[in-house]
């Protein structure tokens, strides 16, 4: 076990005790499904992720410190059988995970490279050799993506019925909003500063009110800058996840069927 966040005595006896929670919840879902017992590390960061490290033989979990200090109890066991889930069904990425990101910079490539073909008249390929290589590249992407997504549902599903769908839609609609409003705090953090600064040296009422108002205003920008790129990735071939509210309706056809 790696424990690297930084926490006071009293947070620190109360996460140590919630990990060792979630340490016996993982090896009681992986005794239940026939599973080796995994190891869960845990990995500073501000934002709430969660991963099987790509080891065939070797069964890691990574979490990072924010899930078990945002989460609830049942939302951070339900994150974990997702990730047991994974496991469970195979899910492996190496040389699959590896062409996937070969195959978006290429069509990313080959894109700018049409773009440049139909804007100057000239590229580095040839017309026809341009387009092929965006085409194909476009294909194994939208494939790629559509397995990645396959993947999280089936994920999804084994969490759900291990622990309860409740408990992985609350994690799930959660960690959407904290990673988001993180996000948001990461973009403002140079503009805030700079305004700190502004007001800090020029004492003025009205300076005041025009700082707190571009402020707002970049909070709001930013938000909408966040949402959209959310929007665009999901809709695009090269995201690996699917999208908070499909996965959450994925979830609720399935135990629909299940009644």
């Amino acid at each position: 076990m790696i424990l690297k966040a930084k926490m006071s005595p009293l947070e620190q006896v109360h996460n140590i005790h919630t990990f060792q929670r979630l340490k016996e919840r993982a090896e009681e879902i992986c005794k239940k499904n026939g599973m080796q017992q995994p190891e869960i590390i845990i990995r500073e960061a501000k934002r709430i992720h969660a991963e099987v490290a790509a080891y065939p033989h070797d069964f890691k979990i990574i979490v990072t410190s924010t899930l078990i200090d945002r989460l609830s109890f049942a939302e951070a066991e339900a994150v974990i059988a997702h990730e047991i889930g994974h496991r469970k069904n195979r899910h492996r990425g190496g040389i699959g995970a590896a062409a996937f990101q070969i195959a978006i910079a290429m069509n990313q490539f080959a894109a700018i490279d049409c773009i440049y073909l139909f804007s100057k008249n000239q590229n580095i390929f040839g017309t026809s050799e341009a387009l092929a290589l965006f085409l194909v590249t476009a294909s194994i992407t939208y494939f790629g993506s559509r397995r990645m997504h396959k993947r999280e549902y089936e994920a999804d599903l084994f969490a759900a019925k291990n622990t309860s769908k409740e408990a992985v839609i609350s994690a799930l609609d959660k960690i959407s909003k904290i990673n988001a409003q993180i996000d948001v705090q990461t973009i403002l953090s140079f503009p805030q500063k700079l305004l700190a600064k502004i007001k800090g040296s020029i004492e003025s009422k009205k300076l005041d009110e025009i700082a707190s108002k571009a402020s707002k205003l970049l909070e709001k920008s930013a938000q909408w800058l966040i949402g959209f790129y959310e929007k665009i990735y999901h809709l695009s071939f090269y995201s690996t996840h699917p999208s908070v509210s499909k996965r959450i309706k994925n979830l609720e056809n399935a135990f629909s069927k299940q009644d």
